[in-house]
Order: structure tokens, then sequence, then C-alpha cells
């Protein structure tokens, strides 16, 4: 099964090819770099530890989600592009809002993996 940190190198390389912008949870404003216009990709991920199988690794339910915003309206086929290049093997559940504060419309894509880490000793 891939594991989050697959998926965020597969966004990381849409975003690179495409010319997005990309982080992890938001964009932070400063004078010298402003949030940037749409479309940008943001990526969440929140960790719970299930206990450990036999051979010391830990098993983590990985809650993970990447939003897309787009300018006014959604894209299509920015969306199908990268549902196709970064989630093609991963059950998700995708959702759309608007911002109408923002003049943007947030795509997400809600998924959990179920992924098996080294414990650290200590």
């Amino acid at each position: 099964m891939v594991t989050m940190e697959e998926l965020v190198v597969r966004a990381k390389a849409f975003c690179k090819r495409r010319g997005l912008p990309i982080t992890y949870m938001e964009f932070k404003k400063a004078a010298r770099k402003p949030v940037p216009e749409p479309p940008y990709v943001v990526w969440l991920r929140r960790d719970s530890l299930r206990g450990s199988d036999t051979v010391g690794r830990l098993l983590v339910d990985v809650d993970g989600s990447f939003e897309l915003y787009t300018d006014r309206k959604p894209d299509p086929a920015l969306e199908e592009a990268f549902e196709e290049e970064v989630l093609p093997d991963l059950d998700y559940e995708k959702e759309q809002a608007s911002i109408s504060s923002e003049n943007m419309v947030q795509t997400s894509y809600d998924f959990r993996i179920l992924q098996k880490r080294l414990k650290q000793n200590g």
C-alpha cells in the first residue's frame, strides 16, 4: 500500500511540473512572501498510533488530505490530472466547497492509510 510520504512526493512532483505552489498546513503570509494566487495545493496529515506488530514496528493510522484551491470555479481538468497522477491507487473522498470571501473553490481529497513505522528506542 502507498504511504503518506509517497503521496507527498507525487503531489510535489505534480505541482512542480505545473508550476503550482504546494505547502503543508497553510501558506504563511509575510511581507516578502505573500500567499500565492490560486491554483495551489495544501496537504495535511494527522497520525494516530494503533499499537505495534511482532517485529518492533508501530501501526499508524494516517488521516491525510490534499486541498486543491482554484480561482472562482472548479478546474475539472486539473482535478482529473491530480487524481490520476497523485491518487491513482488510493481510495479517497472528494468534496468541493466555495470560499466566497476569497473568491476561491476548495476541492479536498480525504483519505486514511494504515502505515508501519519502526519504534524509536529510548
